[in-house]
C-alpha cells in the first residue's frame, strides 16, 4: 500500500484514540506498523471526495462537497465490480447525479 495512505490512516487512528500529543505520536507509530503489516500483501485503491471534485472540474461540472460525498457513496454501493471504479465510471456517476438533482430525484 502507498506509504502516504498508510501515514494518513495511522495519523487518523492515532488522533482518534490518543488524548494527548505524546500518546498520539505513540499510537500513530503503532497504527502505522499494524497497517504496514496488514497491507504488506494487499492493495487498496482509495477514492476521496477530492478525487470526485477534481473529476467534476475536469469535465466542467460544478458540484459541492455534499454532492461529491453522495457520488462517492453511490459509487461504493452501486459500482460494477467486474469493471471497477475508473475515471470514466466516476464521470458517469457525476453526470447521473446532476441529472437526478435537476429532476428532483436526489
Amino acid at each position: 500500500m502507498n506509504k502516504q495512505i498508510i501515514d494518513e490512516l495511522a495519523n487518523e487512528i492515532g488522533r482518534a484514540i490518543a488524548p494527548t500529543v505524546a500518546n498520539y505520536l505513540f499510537e500513530s507509530d503503532a497504527a502505522r506498523g499494524v497497517l504496514e503489516e496488514y497491507f504488506s500483501d494487499k492493495i487498496a485503491i482509495i477514492w476521496s471526495i477530492h478525487d470526485i471534485l477534481k473529476i467534476a472540474e475536469h469535465i466542467d461540472i460544478s458540484i459541492d462537497e455534499s454532492d461529491a460525498h453522495d457520488i462517492l457513496h453511490s459509487l461504493h454501493s452501486n459500482h460494477d465490480p467486474d469493471i471497477g471504479i475508473t475515471w470514466d465510471v466516476v464521470q458517469d456517476y457525476i453526470v447521473d447525479h446532476i441529472e437526478q438533482k435537476e429532476n428532483g430525484d436526489v
